[in-house]
């Protein structure tokens, strides 16, 4: 009894706490009611906004979305990967963007317009079936593209206002704690949002605007989450302000670009993000094209492959993760996570029609190890960047990852595919289980060496702005704090043991 009246009490006071608008206890720190407002608009917005993702996997391609640029619309290898290409070529926008940012304080509102149109194209796939009954592959790549063109160049802009916005509303000392904890909150989403798909869509199959129904309501989704941004504070406002200053503004001029470049501990880590995004989206565009094709999965077992069993294992561990990252920095959690990645695509060469299953073991690391190296390059970028420029930082960052990254590797994987699959279909190689060796294995041995060679190579070289603790000595520590709490818990489990003989005793 004395611990429910406790409880009233406190719940009394933390009431009072905030309608007087005095700090209060939340992610770990005393935040004002404000800032605290911020940090849970931003959660709620992702966390109603991702069926956006879920459904077009925007700026990549979702299961649901490669089925409907292969079957509905019937383009190839190569024409697919230059539709995904699209997205980021248009980063080219965020230099004449970084230096308007730079001269004006309206970053809010420019966020919300561009967001909002980013979002908005995706009706133009979601009505194309209904408007053009079989339409022609050509004309269906130069439309997508067209869309894909118009939505990118709005998302980049979007996407450099938020997260600069992001390095204003979010305290440093609970930025791994905080990014961690929005990105388990949003792959809770992400989880129901696929569940809800995968259970959809054999009712949906024959139902001819399947498309028109599914697209249509990710936009409805999509929007209502940068609508939230509404009741979000201007980064002029936020705890770590962003505004610009008069000797910010002036003529727009290359060395103002250049100076991320120029910065070395932000020029290794180009090095090492830009090396990264090569070797992930080598093969990573083309496990869906894979499973769909090769292994005739349906396409709610590829949902369930691709994304859900991804999702539960970040639920799991993100929020794990992101203590650490506050607690031993980046580096060595990026550095464990980058040798499992560079591991885990292996899976995939043992993949045939009738074991295609195995592959959940590989995203279940992926969902573990995937985010948390996403968490830190975001992180990283935002973080050691000088507050006055990081929009400048976060633009180099995303011209660079995007332009030498993604576009040439996603375009060379679909080359490759497109051009080694009839010599190595005339080669009639049988390596596992008579499973026939085919171009994406190519791709898959050619991304995991790249992702090795960055891990041991360029990695190393990154330096955040603190001092972090050594991969061997984190792992040594995390070892000892996991053997501290399960001896803990065995102590706990004895002595409930013991209170329950004693009193089956005492009842005897």
């Amino acid at each position: 009894m004395s611990n429910l009246f406790t409880r009233l009490r406190f719940n009394r006071i933390r009431r009072k706490a905030r309608q007087s608008g005095d700090p209060v206890q939340a992610y770990g720190i005393l935040l004002d009611q404000a800032t605290k407002k911020d940090l849970d608009l931003a959660i709620v917005s992702v966390f109603i906004g991702y069926l956006f993702t879920v459904v077009t996997g925007f700026p990549g391609s979702s299961p649901l979305f490669t089925a409907y640029l292969k079957d509905v619309l019937g383009l190839s290898n190569s024409a697919y990967g230059l539709v995904l290409t699209v997205p980021y070529i248009t980063v080219l926008i965020q230099i004449p963007y970084s230096y308007y940012a730079r001269c004006h304080n309206n970053i809010k509102p420019i966020f919300i317009c561009f967001a909002l149109i980013s979002k908005l194209m995706y009706l133009v796939p979601a009505f194309l079936p209904l408007l053009v009954s079989d339409p022609d592959p050509r004309l269906s790549t130069i439309i997508i593209a067209g869309m894909m063109l118009v939505a990118s160049t709005s998302n980049w802009i979007a996407d450099s206002s938020l997260n600069t916005w992001f390095g204003s509303i979010i305290p440093n000392q609970i930025k791994g704690r905080y990014l961690s904890t929005r990105q388990t909150v949003f792959t809770i989403a992400a989880l129901i949002f696929s569940v809800s798909l995968t259970v959809l869509l054999p009712f949906l199959n024959d139902y001819p605007g399947k498309y028109t129904l599914l697209f249509s309501l990710g936009v409805a989704f999509g929007c209502i989450d940068i609508l939230i941004f509404f009741g979000i504070r201007a980064p002029s406002d936020c705890v770590n302000p962003y505004f610009v200053a008069p000797d910010m503004k002036g003529s727009f001029n290359l060395t103002q670009f250049l100076k991320p470049f120029r910065d070395k501990r932000y020029r290794d880590y180009l090095l090492f993000a830009t090396s990264w995004s090569f070797a992930i989206n080598l093969a990573g565009p083309y496990f869906n094209i894979y499973l769909l094709e090769d292994m005739r999965a349906p396409l709610a077992m590829q949902t369930i492959l691709q994304q859900i069993i991804g999702f539960v294992a970040t639920i799991l561990f993100m929020r794990r993760i992101g203590r650490l990252n506050d607690s031993f920095g980046f580096k060595p959690i990026l550095q464990l996570s980058c040798i499992v990645q560079a591991i885990s695509p292996l899976t995939w060469l043992f993949t045939t029609p009738a074991n295609y299953g195995i592959i959940g073991i590989s995203n279940f690391f992926a969902g573990i190890f995937g985010p948390a190296i996403d968490l830190a390059i975001l992180s990283l970028a935002i973080f050691l960047a000088p507050n006055e420029d990081r929009i400048t930082y976060l633009a180099g960052k995303n011209v660079t990852t995007a332009l030498l990254g993604f576009v040439p590797a996603t375009m060379l994987g679909g080359f490759l595919s497109d051009s080694l699959q009839p010599v190595i279909a005339n080669a009639d190689i049988h390596f596992f289980a008579g499973h026939t060796f085919t171009a994406f294995h190519v791709l898959v041995l050619l991304s995991a060496g790249l992702r090795a060679f960055t891990a041991l190579v360029f990695l190393p070289r990154l330096r955040e702005a603190e001092d972090t603790t050594g991969i061997s000595l984190t792992l040594k520590e995390v070892g000892s704090m996991l053997n501290y709490r399960v001896r803990r818990n065995l102590t706990f489990q004895k002595q409930r043991v013991r209170t329950i003989r004693r009193w089956l005793f005492k009842r005897k």
